[in-house]
């Protein structure tokens, strides 16, 4: 499926060259167009807008990327993958109601679904616009076992792909997720994706997003609608990618939901992180929480932006709201910067932010019962995420996300020593 002609173009100028995909559903045109009308009217992008306000802009406007997705044709596996964008859905999956959209008969269930992204940002507008095909989740039963996506950019040219998933979890349901984010051959491409989540009353997934070693750039936006008594458990893992942005669209639309956030950056290098949260109690009595952790080495860099509405006439809501970083090096650098805007009484929120490196004291205290300086500063480190690590319920991932932590303080370790 061509999306546009096959030549490179630079960020700053696709605005003249994007056209809608070919498709056989009228609704999806309709919606990629509007996607594209809304991405041409907040282009280019630029850092008076405060949402880009860090983010190095000019350096993006200026790359080049090949706009033309290769066909992707006889893929055999027996996990759920987009491929460059494309959706690869396994036959012994489809049970689960885990199919492309455009293989689904009555596809246009989901319209309300994916028209909700449009407006959240310039890149989920963008995604919209040039989206090859949808990876539809739908949950009717519960799963036992967590269900996989695998999520990979594979070319030696710099692509840019536009992965999407959809969501959908039936009231009184319980799912689990876990996407994984894989960009192989070095290449220096873009991948845009976005996760529309949309869990109905009493529904309750927990959904894990993992990105590590990776290369070029990777944008991910998650948008969710949270209904009555539904709740929301989601983890992102981000280990050694060199420039990364994720943006989450968080809105509560009924009554007693629940959604915990929870982020863990490991950066190094020259990496450069970028997280974005706008949360919307939109109806009283939900409760929200976001901790986001990151720890620097070396020249790396994080920015940290949420932003908790509390609606008017939304009482009894209780949110919290933490970004703690640990700096392990003098070069590093953190932006924080927390928000509340509050139009509702009888309310409980808070919001914090901390920056800082190791505790000497800490140190000490550790060093004076006989374990060494490196020992000790790794102990620190470690001790410093668990909380973020501890709080991920399925072994194995939890146990993924702590051997990379080990992996990262041991490489901390070897350099600061050498």
């Amino acid at each position: 499926m061509t999306t546009t002609d096959t030549s490179t173009h630079t960020f700053a100028e696709i605005n003249d060259h994007l056209i809608v995909p070919e498709s056989n559903i009228d609704w999806v045109r309709s919606l990629q167009q509007a996607g594209l009308d809304q991405f041409k009217h907040h282009t280019p992008l630029n850092r008076q807008d405060e949402a880009w306000k860090y983010f190095p802009v000019s350096e993006l406007n200026k790359r080049s990327f090949d706009l033309f997705n290769p066909s992707v044709e006889n893929v055999q596996t027996t996990i759920a993958t987009i491929l460059n964008g494309v959706p690869i859905a396994p036959t012994l999956l489809q049970a689960h109601s885990l199919q492309a959209l455009s293989n689904i008969e009555h596809h246009s269930h989901y319209k309300p679904y994916l028209k909700t992204a449009v407006k959240t940002s310039p890149l989920s507008a963008l995604n919209t616009a040039q989206f090859q095909d949808v990876l539809v989740v739908h949950a009717r039963q519960h799963h036992s076992e967590p269900i996989i996506i695998n999520n990979i950019i594979q070319s030696t040219r710099a692509l840019m792909a536009h992965p999407r998933i959809l969501i959908v979890v039936e009231p009184h349901v319980q799912a689990s997720i876990q996407l994984n984010t894989i960009q192989e051959n070095g290449s220096d491409s873009l991948s845009n994706t976005v996760v529309d989540i949309h869990l109905h009353e009493n529904a309750d997934l927990t959904f894990t997003h993992t990105s590590r070693n990776g290369s070029g750039t990777h944008f991910m936006a998650l948008n969710a609608t949270i209904d009555k008594s539904a709740r929301l458990k989601s983890h992102s893992f981000l280990y050694n990618h060199p420039l990364t942005r994720h943006d989450y669209s968080i809105k509560f639309t009924g009554p007693d939901a629940n959604c915990d956030l929870f982020g863990l950056g490991l950066l190094c290098e020259k990496n450069r992180f970028f997280q974005h949260l706008d949360i919307h109690h939109q109806v009283p009595g939900c409760n929200s929480s976001q901790t986001f952790k990151n720890i620097l080495t070396d020249h790396s860099l994080t920015e940290f932006t949420g932003l908790v509405n509390v609606h008017e006439k939304c009482h009894e809501t209780d949110s919290a709201q933490l970004n703690q970083n640990l700096l392990l090096s003098d070069n590093a650098r953190v932006l924080s910067r927390p928000q509340l805007r509050i139009d509702a009484d009888d309310v409980l929120c808070a919001h914090g932010s901390t920056i800082g490196q190791l505790d000497p004291e800490g140190l000490y205290y550790i060093q004076s019962r006989g374990i060494g300086k490196a020992e000790a500063e790794g102990i620190l480190t470690a001790a410093f995420v668990n909380d973020v690590v501890e709080s991920i319920l399925d072994e194995s991932m939890q146990s993924y996300v702590s051997d990379s932590v080990t992996d990262y303080i041991d490489r901390y370790l070897q350099s600061s020593n050498e």
